[in-house]
This record gives C-alpha cells, sequence and structure tokens, in this order.
C-alpha cells in the first residue's frame, strides 16, 4: 500500500447512522443559534415585563394617583340605571367624545 492511498484512506470517514447521525455539526449549530435566540427573545421580555411593573409600583404610591378629583359626586340610583341602559343597548359604540369626520364638512370629499 502506498502513502497516498493511505492518507487518502484515513481522510475518509465513515458514515455516521441513526442516533449519531442525527447529531450532526449543522443540527447541533441549528439547535445553538435557536437557543441563543430563544435566550435573547427571553431577556427582551424580561426587560419590558420588569420595567412595566416598577414603573407601574413607583405610580402606586403616588399621592396624586390615590386622591379622588375634587367636585366629583357619585352618580344616583336613577344616573347608574340609564348608565347600564346606555352600555347594554350599545349606545357607547356611537356616541362617545370622538370627534369623527363629518362627510361634506369643509375640506372633507362626499363619499358616493
Amino acid at each position: 500500500m502506498t502513502t497516498a492511498t493511505s492518507a487518502r484512506s484515513a481522510s475518509i470517514k465513515p458514515r455516521r447512522t441513526g442516533w449519531a447521525a442525527f447529531w450532526s455539526h449543522h443540527t447541533f449549530r441549528r439547535i445553538t443559534q435557536l437557543g441563543v435566540l430563544l435566550f435573547i427573545a427571553f431577556i427582551a421580555l424580561d426587560l419590558v415585563f420588569i420595567g412595566g411593573a416598577v414603573a407601574l409600583y413607583f405610580l402606586m404610591f403616588q399621592p396624586e394617583m390615590s386622591t379622588p378629583f375634587e367636585g366629583i359626586k357619585p352618580l344616583g340610583p336613577l344616573a347608574l340605571e340609564g348608565r347600564d341602559i346606555y352600555i347594554r343597548e350599545g349606545c357607547n359604540t356611537c356616541h362617545t367624545q370622538m370627534i369623527r369626520p363629518q362627510a361634506g364638512a369643509p375640506g372633507e370629499e362626499l363619499v358616493t
């Protein structure tokens, strides 16, 4: 046997089968990359949730947030019933304080 033949046969690796074929270099690299991405996503979500919790914690203990506004009176029984009917009938869907563009108003085009 010559040295060229022995060097070539030494560089040929046997083909992996079964469980060993699953854990190839490419599969391990994909799993590692996915793990890194999941770790980064987990850290980002933690920062958002912890930051939100800290902001809400400090807001709860501000005196402006815990004292009622001056001049507010509780609604009477008739007003409470009227409010319940208003919500139940769906009036609050159209009758809100939001300003909507009117068809035919100056600067608005008519939709046909």
